[in-house]
C-alpha cells in the first residue's frame, strides 16, 4: 500500500538526486575542459602570429644582410690598396719639386693645360710640367729625383687598382664601402637576434606550429559539441523503467 508508494517515490527521488548530480559533474568537467582549450587555442593563436611576424622581420634582415655582403676579402683588399696608394703619394711629395713663387698683380702665368698661378704660393712638380708666361713664352720644369719616375709609376698603378675596385662594387669612395660593410655587419646581427626570438616562438617551426593550432582548434570544437550535448543538470531524470 502507502508503504511500498512511499518507497518508490523515495527510490525514485534518490536516482533523480544521484542523476543530477552526475550530470553536474560531467557539466563542470566540460566546461573546465573548455576553458583550458579556450585559454590553449588563444595562446598558441597569438604564439602563432607572433612567430609569423617574426619569420617576416628575418626574412627582411636576410634580404637586406645578402644584398649588402661583398665579396671574400674584398674590403680587406680595397683598405690595403688604398693605403699603399697613399704611402706612395706621400713618398712622391717628398721627392717632388717644389715650384714657389710670388707674383704681381696681373702676371699672366699658367701651368700648361691646368689653372693659372696668381699671388703667393706654391706648386708641386711630379713630372715635366711647363709654365706659360704671357710676354714671354714657355718655361719647361723637368723635376729630378732617383725614384721619382717610379714612385710615379706606383701612384698610377695603384690609383688604377684602386679605382677598378670600387667600380666592381659599385662605389666611388673607400668610405661608401666600409659604410656598406657596416651595415651589411648590423643587419647580420640583427637577423641573428630576429632568428632567435623564432626559435623561441616555434622551435619546430612554423609548420608545426600551425598544424598544433589546427590540432587545438579541433579538439575546441569537439568540446563545444559534447557541451552542446549534455542534458542540464537541473533537468529531471526520465524514471527507471518498471520491472
Amino acid at each position: 500500500g502507502e508503504a511500498v508508494a512511499w518507497a518508490a517515490q523515495r527510490l525514485v527521488q534518490r536516482h533523480d538526486g544521484l542523476e543530477q548530480a552526475r550530470r553536474a559533474t560531467a557539466l563542470q568537467s566540460e566546461r573546465r575542459a573548455m576553458a583550458q582549450l579556450d585559454a590553449q587555442r588563444a595562446a598558441l593563436q597569438q604564439q602563432l602570429a607572433q612567430a609569423q611576424a617574426g619569420q617576416s622581420t628575418l626574412d627582411q634582415w636576410q634580404t637586406q644582410a645578402q644584398a649588402l655582403a661583398l665579396p671574400d676579402k674584398a674590403l680587406k683588399k680595397l683598405q690595403t690598396t688604398a693605403q699603399a696608394l697613399l704611402t706612395a703619394q706621400t713618398r712622391l711629395g717628398a721627392v717632388a719639386t717644389t715650384l714657389e713663387f710670388a707674383l704681381l698683380p696681373g702676371a699672366g702665368v699658367r701651368v700648361a693645360g691646368g689653372a693659372a698661378l696668381q699671388g703667393h704660393g706654391r706648386h708641386t712638380v711630379t713630372g715635366r710640367t711647363a709654365l706659360e708666361i704671357d710676354g714671354v713664352g714657355t718655361l719647361t720644369v723637368w723635376p729630378g729625383g732617383a725614384d721619382l719616375q717610379a714612385l710615379r709609376a706606383a701612384c698610377e698603378r695603384l690609383q688604377g687598382s684602386l679605382n677598378a675596385q670600387l667600380a666592381a662594387l659599385g662605389a666611388d669612395s673607400v668610405a661608401a664601402v666600409e659604410e656598406r660593410a657596416r651595415q651589411h655587419q648590423e643587419r647580420a646581427a640583427q637577423a641573428r637576434e630576429a632568428q632567435a626570438v623564432l626559435a623561441v616562438l616555434a622551435p619546430q617551426g612554423l609548420a608545426a606550429l600551425a598544424a598544433e593550432c589546427l590540432r587545438v582548434q579541433a579538439q575546441h570544437l569537439a568540446a563545444q559539441q559534447a557541451l552542446a550535448a549534455l542534458p542540464d543538470a537541473a533537468a529531471p531524470a526520465a524514471a527507471p523503467a518498471a520491472a
